[in-house]
């Protein structure tokens, strides 16, 4: 045997794989940006991800996070040119050259307000919730792909931006998990306890994961289940005159009164076990959809402004719980328990 003194490979090893640690060491900063469909604001998240090997724990940071109001100027023009998309394709680039504007624009914000260096960002991701398929299908003009405003967003700030595929794919082909339910399949599953995660956008996704336990490492049941923001959103925009787009810490509907004959009926003639409201409601005021159907009967009832929000929100907070109930009894027994 020789010491590491006086043998020439033990050294050169270790330097090698010191070399390959560092190699295959992660270190990144990811800003991640969305939108809900109705473009109203950027929510931002700047997150640190760090993993010393492949087959170390992967961790995350939130470093900074906030919201960017968008440019009512170019949100308009973005919508209005969606309208368009169906009777004229070639409208794709100019949407794709508005959104890319947006975020770009959003991001510079977000870093201006925040003290971030946008130098420090090593990926960009962007999402708009709801969107639907814009591309030309067969163009190999990538400012005409679904999500080709990356292309604009990339030249704008100077960072690669990044998309996840799941997100185009589920415009031809049904995922067996949800993008939502694997992000919470990746952070909230236990070693041997069941767990249930609401994940609350515009709409409501519900997901149970099964433990490390269990056997069945990719197991994850879910369903989007019904109006997350959606609804009271709209009803808020609707008793502001589109003053404000979202009851803050639920501060307007607790002004109010909940109507529970409205609750009832509403939910009685929706089920959103099997039909999920449109997202178009976010885009559209005064729309022939149910967001505007509830506001009338309420308004035919003589309900006050906080009064329709917080029937409203009852509705939806009603209905969570409803289907969250309904699809535990559905794949869980009476006696197994659930986190």
């Amino acid at each position: 045997m020789r010491d590491s003194t006086t043998s020439y490979t033990g050294p050169q090893s270790n330097t090698k794989r010191a070399r390959e640690s560092i190699r295959d060491a992660l270190d990144v900063h990811v800003l991640g940006v969305c939108s809900g469909s109705g473009l109203i604001q950027l929510d931002c998240a700047l997150v640190r991800y760090r993993q010393a090997s492949p087959r170390a724990a992967l961790r995350l940071e939130l470093v900074q996070y906030g919201s960017v109001p968008t440019c009512s100027i170019i949100r308009n023009q973005i919508l209005a040119s969606l309208r368009e998309v169906e009777r004229n394709p070639t409208v794709v680039t100019h949407v794709n050259t508005l959104l890319g504007c947006m975020f770009s624009n959003g991001i510079k914000t977000f870093c201006r307000n925040y003290a971030v260096q946008i130098d420090s960002i090593d990926l960009i991701g962007t999402h708009v919730s709801g969107l639907r398929q814009i591309a030309m299908l067969g163009s190999e003009n990538l400012n005409m792909h679904t999500l080709g405003w990356n292309v604009d967003v990339t030249a704008n700030t100077g960072v690669t931006t990044v998309f996840d595929f799941a997100v185009i794919e589920t415009g031809y082909v049904k995922p067996h998990v949800s993008p939502v339910a694997f992000v919470n399949r990746i952070f909230l599953r236990h070693p041997f306890k069941f767990r249930a995660c609401l994940t609350i956008g515009e709409l409501v996704n519900c997901s149970f994961i099964s433990p490390w336990s269990d056997g069945s490492p990719w197991k994850t049941y879910w369903r989007e289940c019904g109006p997350g923001s959606l609804l009271v959103n709209y009803a808020v925009r609707y008793c502001t005159s589109n003053n404000r787009h979202e009851d803050n810490n639920g501060k307007l509907g607790m002004c109010g009164t909940v109507n529970q004959a409205v609750v009832e009926q509403f939910l009685a003639f929706h089920d959103y076990s099997t039909t999920l409201p449109s997202p178009r409601i976010a885009r559209e005021m005064f729309g022939d959809h149910e967001a505007q159907r509830l506001i009338d009967t309420c308004l035919s009832l003589k309900l006050s402004r906080a009064d329709i929000i917080a029937t409203v929100t009852r509705i939806t907070a009603e209905n969570m719980l409803r289907q969250y109930c309904r699809l535990l009894a559905l794949g869980f027994s009476e006696h197994q328990t659930v986190e």
